[in-house]
């Protein structure tokens, strides 16, 4: 059965699961449920938009915070660092403004394609999680240079300077939807 020959109820859960490994974060019982939330906690809707520029600005800072740190260590590393940094936080800008789209058109329903607020406004949200769940890839492949870095720096302890790499590697794999392997458990 096509999602377009679903009731109309039902066809927001047709595609639950991220392709990028996330477990489709909204789940409405029906389409005009994200809707109706959206125009009863306008300021709450808001609130999470401004939170999401606020996590754009400070990822932005921090790569660029890091470059300078370790530029002095290794140039290229550093630099790679701050890349996927900043790409991160213009991928996440890119899933608040789509946030922010999706409540213009709560507000002002005449704005969706054809008229359909509801679908439109879940479309977005849907869009915005998968988009959420691709960054993981920018955030791990940021933290993998950093702990060459911080090894070849010698400014924390050693344990710590495997933490971003094995971070980093777990990020990237759940970009991708791969488990991470875990320990296999000993039989007795």
């Amino acid at each position: 059965m096509a999602q377009h020959d679903l009731p109309r109820d039902q066809a927001a859960f047709a595609h639950q699961e991220s392709p990028f490994g996330g477990a489709g974060r909204i789940k409405p019982a029906k389409l005009d449920v994200t809707l109706g939330q959206l125009v009863d906690n306008d300021s709450l809707a808001r609130a999470g938009i401004a939170l999401r520029i606020r996590i754009v600005l400070t990822q932005a800072l921090v790569a660029l915070w890091l470059f300078r740190l370790f530029r002095t260590v290794n140039v290229v590393a550093a630099g790679a660092v701050m890349a996927f940094g900043l790409v991160n936080a213009v991928a996440i800008l890119t899933s608040a403004a789509i946030i922010a789209t999706a409540q213009s058109v709560a507000g002002v329903p005449g704005l969706a394609p054809g008229g359909a607020a509801e679908a439109t406004v879940q479309f977005a949200y849907a869009f915005s999680a998968n988009i959420r769940d691709a960054t993981a890839i920018f955030f791990g492949l940021r933290l993998t240079p950093m702990g060459p870095l911080v090894l070849e720096s010698q400014w924390m302890p050693r344990p710590l300077d495997w933490l971003p790499i094995v971070g980093g590697v777990g990020y990237t794999f759940s970009a991708f939807g791969i488990p991470v392997p875990a320990r296999p458990r000993r039989r007795c």
